[in-house]
Order: structure tokens, then sequence, then C-alpha cells
């Protein structure tokens, strides 16, 4: 062996041991806690044409759900609690938190009182006065008053609400419980969403004098209201949400039997098939500052057209007027739906980008957050109506069955 050759082992010798610490390290470490920052998965794999690698980041997946004691049957009291039930947080798979349910804990098995964010399972719950919010089980804060907690954003200067009062109207802004801003009557139009480094949503109020009334709309931006000023012609707005600095909001106009995206002050009317006749109830979502739009088109004929969706103005797909859209979500510029005809024991189809899988008749879709999707991965939480209505996760196709009686709650990716 010649000198060069012996010299390049030897360091290829020490490069190893030097490693060998950290490949033992990562082998024996045990689970990450919870408080860690949320890990991604790559993955690799060349183009069709064997060209160069497409990484695809995958984000870990987070589902919410219920769990009774055996034999308890909980579908006919869907969201009352019982005793010995859990409120548990799985991470791909795993369980890697449980809370007991019940008065006592300040848990309850309610889907509206409970989410994920961020990979941390958020709960809130209302005494007989008091309204208390945990992160993982912990208590974080609590504040006097019964209030129904809409939408949650975590940031490093605090955890920020906007709740409505469980009796009455109106709703309240807060920061780590404390009030930033509340008005006592109107609506919430959307809820807590991230422009930037700016906190916003928006609300409308009304005005009453005599037997007239007046909608007056408003956007909150770091706890500061701006009243949307929208041209004479317009009559009402759906939804308003900020981007890059910049007021959008949908409405409908004299002049249209549809309605117009305002982007600023310029107007854009949402794409229509000829024979359609009117849209109503549109609800802005936002996908990687993309503006995406749902709401309910009707048509010409009995079946007319029903949920519908858009991308920007553009008509993306719609529902039929037979079906009732349960669970939505919007990935990567597609369109994803759970919908079946509104009566129990209809068939569920799950669509996805203009396509429809139909489920077998057994399978029931239960809780509006069940569905999500990730780099064009989706999954679906059902439950088996002829095995005691055993819970099921449906991911592209295939089918995850789970052995407790219960039901996911919701799905995310973080």
């Amino acid at each position: 062996m010649g000198k060069d050759a012996a010299k390049w082992i030897c360091i290829a010798g020490r490069a190893i041991l030097k490693a060998l610490p950290i490949c033992l390290f990562c082998l024996c470490s045990g689970p990450v806690e919870l408080d860690r920052s949320v890990s991604e998965k790559v993955e690799n794999g060349t183009t069709p044409g064997g060209g160069e690698e497409e990484i695809i980041v995958r984000k870990d997946r987070y589902v919410t759900g219920i769990e009774y004691p055996d034999g308890y049957d909980w579908y006919p009291d869907l969201g009352y609690s019982a005793d010995g039930a859990v409120l548990f947080l799985m991470r791909n798979g795993t369980r890697i938190l449980e809370l007991p349910v019940g008065y006592e804990h300040h848990v309850s098995v309610d889907a509206d009182m409970h989410r994920c964010v961020d990979g941390h399972l958020y709960t809130d719950f209302s005494t007989d006065e008091e309204t208390i919010v945990k992160k993982d089980g912990i208590e974080m804060f609590r504040f006097f008053g019964r209030e129904m907690i809409v939408s949650l954003i975590e940031r490093p200067d605090g955890i920020y609400t906007l709740g409505q009062p469980r009796s009455g109207t109106g709703w309240v802004y807060r920061q780590n419980g404390e009030i930033l801003l509340y008005k006592g009557s109107g609506k919430i139009l959307h809820g807590l969403h991230m422009d930037g480094e700016s906190i916003c949503f928006s609300y409308q109020d009304v005005i009453f004098s005599g037997a007239e009334s007046q909608s007056l709309y408003y956007l909150v931006v770091n706890g500061i209201p701006t009243a949307v000023r929208a041209t004479d012609d317009v009559t009402g707005i759906d939804d308003i949400v900020r981007i890059d600095g910049t007021i959008c909001y949908i409405a409908s106009i004299e002049t249209l039997a549809g309605r117009v995206l305002f982007r600023g002050p310029d107007p854009y009317a949402l794409k229509m098939p000829s024979d359609a006749t009117g849209i109503t109830e549109c609800r802005i979502i936002l996908d990687d500052g993309e503006i995406f739009v749902s709401g309910n088109m009707s048509g010409v004929g009995s079946s007319g057209y029903g949920d519908s969706f858009w991308k920007g103005t553009e008509l993306m797909d719609s529902a039929s007027g037979y079906y009732k859209v349960y669970g939505s979500c919007i990935d990567g510029g597609k369109c994803y739906y759970v919908c079946r005809e509104p009566y129990e024991g209809s068939t569920v189809r799950i669509r996805i980008d203009g396509r429809t899988t139909l489920m077998s008749p057994n399978y029931e879709f239960i809780y509006t957050n069940a569905i999500a999707s990730d780099n064009g991965s989706c999954c679906v939480a059902l439950n088996d109506t002829l095995h005691e209505y055993k819970p099921t996760l449906w991911t592209d196709g295939k089918y995850e069955d789970y052995d407790f009686n219960g039901a996911f709650t919701s799905i995310s990716y973080w």
C-alpha cells in the first residue's frame, strides 16, 4: 500500500470515529418533547425524465380526537362529555398528548373548544363565570366572562384570541386574556390572520334608526379598527381580509347578480357560467398569500351549482345543488372538499381538484375540520357506521383503521 493511500485511509477512519457518537445519540434519543420546534420531512425523488432530483418538504400531520370509554354510545350524544373520556393529539399516527375531559378538568369534547395550532393543543372552557385557556393541558390564562374562542394566534409576545360571548352579541379581542378591543354588538366576518407581522381581523356593525338599519364594515390591524370605505353601489360585504397591506373584500353590488372581489379600489367579478343566477354566502380563504373564495352559486334547474370555489375570480369547482360541502381546504392552489347529499346515510364524496372519489356507504364524515392536505397529500377522518362507528383516516385512497371508541375531530399540518 502506498503512503498516499494509507494517509487517506487514516483520515477516513478519524472521520468515522468523530461521527460515531452523533449516530449513537440519534439512535438512543427518546421521544421529542412537545415544545420542540416542528420538524419537516424531506423526500427526494427524480423527475419523470430522469433529470434533477425534486425535493418535497413534508410537514408533520397532527390529528385531534376524542376517545370515550368502551361501550359508551357517543354518537347520539355528539358533543357531550362522558366520564372517562379523553381528548388527545396525535403526531404522524402516534399519540403525544392525552387530556382528561370534564368540568373539573376544564376540558370539553366539543370540537369548537379545542384546536391544534403550530403543533400544540389549545383548549378553551367556560365555567359558570370564567373562560379558561390551556396549551397542551397547562393553563395559560383565565378571565371573567363566558366566551367561545373563534380564533387564536400565538406569537412571541403572547397568545391572541378573538372570542364571542356565549350569551348576547358582540366580540372580544384579547392578548393573554387581557382585553385589547371589544364590541357589544355586531359580528365577526374574518377571524385572526397574519399579514406580515400584523394581526388582522374584520367585523360588521349594524346601526338602527327606527325601522331602518345600516351596515358598517371594519378591518382591525394590531388592535386599531379602520372603516372599509366601499363604493356607493355596494349593497353588502361578505368577508374582509388584508394581504400585503391591501384591504381585500367580497361584496354584492346593485348591478350584478353575483359577487365582486375588491383588491383595494379595484373590483373583479367572480366568474359564473351563463346559466348561473347568483352567488351568496362568500368566504375568503387564504393560502400562501393567494385569495380563494367559497360561496353558494345558484343556477337554472333543480340541481343548480351549489357550494362552489374560486381561485381569485376564476371558478374552480362546484358541488352541484344536490350535494352540500361539509369540510374543505386549499393546498397548493387546488381545492379539496368532502360533500354528500344533506340527509343522514347519504354517500360521502371526496372531491380533489375536480375528481370525485365515492366512499363506501358505511362511512360517515362528522367534523368540519377533519380534512386537510399537504403538498398534494389529502387526509380525511371518517367513521365506520357498520363497525360501531370505529374511526379511520383516509389518505390518498388508503385507509388507516383505529380501534378506539370515538372520533377524530380535526386534521392539520405544521
